[in-house]
């Protein structure tokens, strides 16, 4: 079972699974078990262009719909744990529900940035270059959407 650690440098050497074309990327893929699970709140600018790369590349893609402590303590064997890696698009309320949950389980949220709002993109939490390198590789490809994004702000993060 590989660690976070094998995973990162996977990520950062081949600039994430997450973003190779499908076809490139079935060979390259880890196993279903260290494969990376995504956390994404539909109602967010950007989320449906991560949910279709997401699924293409056959990660598992989850909607908190409103209940992201309902879905981390439903879906725990499969997200939370050694060799077990999440990226999530959510909203703020989701984002601290995910931190609070993941930190008390030793698996604690390594990197998270701020998307839109009247301030743009900010960094929240400052977690090491890779993490960093592995969202700024999922936002480079992803189309903005101008206005809905001025009217919330959403957290992208690593796990």
């Amino acid at each position: 079972m590989a660690d976070r650690r094998t995973f990162l440098k996977a990520a950062s050497a081949a600039g994430s699974a997450a973003l190779l074309p499908a076809a490139a990327a079935a060979s390259a893929r880890p196993a279903p078990e260290t494969r990376p699970a995504f956390i994404v709140d539909a109602r967010l600018p950007r989320a449906e262009a991560l949910r279709l790369r997401a699924t293409a590349l056959g990660h598992r893609v989850l909607d908190p719909r409103g209940e992201m402590i309902a879905l981390l303590l439903q879906h725990e064997a499969a997200l939370i744990g050694p060799g077990r890696h999440l990226v999530g698009l959510t909203g703020y309320a989701d984002f601290a529900l995910a931190q609070d949950l993941l930190r008390a389980s030793g698996h604690p949220i390594r990197h998270a940035v701020a998307l839109g709002g009247r301030d743009g993109q900010r960094d929240i939490i400052r977690g090491s270059a890779r993490d960093g390198a592995v969202i700024a590789a999922l936002l480079a490809r992803m189309p903005t959407e101008p206005g809905r994004e001025a009217q919330a702000t959403s957290f992208i993060w690593i796990a």
